[in-house]
């Protein structure tokens, strides 16, 4: 019998508040033959139904069957409506990148506003620069690095970027525009004494000021 081909489908099963969209539609179709008495036998024939559509049938029915609202294939392209399951479909269309780690929102929100569509900004840099750190996930973006408007430097640090060579392919291939020279520093997060001898350096702001012409300078600055 089908439905041995997965207990869990009939766990706990009792009756029609527990059987999906699809079931309960064969069903309705099948109850002259087999909604006999089917309450009295602890729905035998609705829990058969139910195992016909397991898998992929319960899905397609649901984003094929139409509402007061919309027709049921749009609930596809819509990122607020879409099937979880469906959700890598949609961001193909956009070019949103989703990656395991991601919450459902954060895929949600992804295909909502995607980082393609804001390439070479500092916030996607950022975005795509986290994918793969660990930790805090610090990350410095330094625009007109070293005063030339096309090149752009992104520090991380060392013990946070346990994939460098994949983080900086990632930034080439989802974040950096064409034209722009990528700068990765993938430093060793200061260490105490590090930042007292940087201290005795720059014992002022003063000469903090005299050093660092700007703040990015300043922030993208390793020992």
């Amino acid at each position: 019998m089908l439905l041995l081909l997965d207990p869990s489908l009939v766990h706990h099963f009792e009756g029609p508040a527990d059987a999906s969209p699809a079931a309960l539609e064969i069903y309705e179709a099948l109850e002259p033959i087999v909604g006999v008495d089917d309450p009295a036998t602890g729905y035998t024939g609705l829990k058969l139904c139910q195992a016909l559509v397991s898998g992929d049938v319960d899905f397609i029915h649901e984003v094929m069957t139409d509402s007061d609202a919309a027709a049921g294939w749009e609930v596809l392209f819509d990122p607020d409506t879409c099937p979880v399951k469906a959700l890598p479909f949609l961001a193909q269309f956009d070019g949103a990148i989703l990656t395991p780690d991601m919450s459902t929102s954060s895929r949600r929100a992804a295909i909502a506003q995607p980082e393609a569509f804001r390439r070479g900004t500092v916030e996607t840099i950022e975005s795509i620069t986290k994918r793969r750190l660990t930790g805090e996930k610090i990350v410095n973006v330094t625009e007109r690095y070293t005063g030339n408007v096309w090149r752009v430097q992104v520090s991380t640090n060392a013990s946070e970027t346990p994939e460098e060579a994949a983080t900086i392919a990632d930034l080439k291939r989802y974040a950096k525009p064409i034209g722009i020279l990528l700068f990765f520093n993938g430093a060793a997060a200061w260490t105490w004494a590090e930042i007292e001898a940087e201290s005795a350096t720059y014992p002022t702001w003063a000469a903090l000021e005299a050093a660092f012409a700007t703040w990015g300078d300043l922030i993208s600055h390793v020992p």
